[in-house]
């Protein structure tokens, strides 16, 4: 009789509540397989190609639970509790020092990360362009963020990709656009991202800016000490080798 190993693994099923609203999700540790299934993107260097993996990554571990519809922010969160889950709280990561350029080897705690829940009572509305126009914000889900990305054109550079996928996300967090003339919903997708991108420096910065004040979720900055010039470095969690 062949011994049926699946009946045991669900001792590591652990449920997690989302930053966003409380709601309980089950997940899974990633099986060794199934990292094994993820080395086909060991070198690859598109930045919008990480979200894809981030997608494989909790496709293998949420359970009942379609994963491009969570809002960007409870993501990130599932993805820092799947590692936990799969490899342990510890993670070592290589990094360095912005003042003498001296390479570090840190180790932090992923349980010590905070995590923000969102505003009370958050105003969905900003001005832009003197007040002519009146934007409704709110955070986009996966699936709306993957659809801004699939207007990104493949032949850019890494670094013109990545701002694309910035004006891509705030594209996609507008609801609705009110004018003299009316309000405007059911935007196409590549007409938001057009209309963002061309939008003077200042009401860019407004749009963004609603993002940062009001964003939520696990923060994943993370302050070191050099141990050779004692400066303190402060930098975003690096995702690279992160189930290694």
């Amino acid at each position: 009789m062949a011994f049926n190993f699946q009946q045991h693994l669900n001792v590591y099923e652990k449920i997690v509540e989302l930053p966003s609203n409380g709601e309980q999700v089950k997940i899974k540790p990633i099986t060794t397989n199934q990292m094994k299934k993820l080395l086909v993107y060991e070198n690859e260097s598109d930045p919008i190609f990480g979200e894809v993996i981030l997608d494989e990554i909790l496709g293998f571990s949420v359970i009942d639970k379609d994963v491009k519809e969570l809002l960007l922010q409870d993501r990130y969160y599932l993805f820092i509790e799947v590692r936990k889950l799969t490899k342990g709280s510890k993670h070592s990561y290589n990094h360095t020092c912005e003042k003498c350029n001296s390479p570090i080897i840190s180790t932090i705690d992923l349980n010590k990360l905070k995590v923000q829940k969102p505003k009370k009572n958050l105003v969905k509305e900003v001005e832009i362009l003197n007040g002519t126009l009146i934007l409704t914000l709110d955070f986009p889900t996966r699936a709306k963020q993957e659809e801004g990305y699939s207007h990104i054109d493949s032949k850019l550079s890494v670094s013109e990709k990545q701002v694309e996928m910035i004006i891509a996300n705030l594209a996609q967090s507008i609801v609705s656009i009110k004018s003299p003339s009316g309000v405007d919903e059911n935007i196409p997708v590549k007409d938001k991202m057009d209309f963002v991108g061309n939008l003077p420096g200042t009401d860019y910065d407004t749009l963004k800016d609603w993002f940062d004040k009001n964003d939520f979720g696990i923060d994943l900055t993370i302050k070191t000490k050099c141990p050779y010039c004692s400066t303190v470095n402060e930098h975003s969690l690096p995702m690279n080798n992160f189930f290694q």
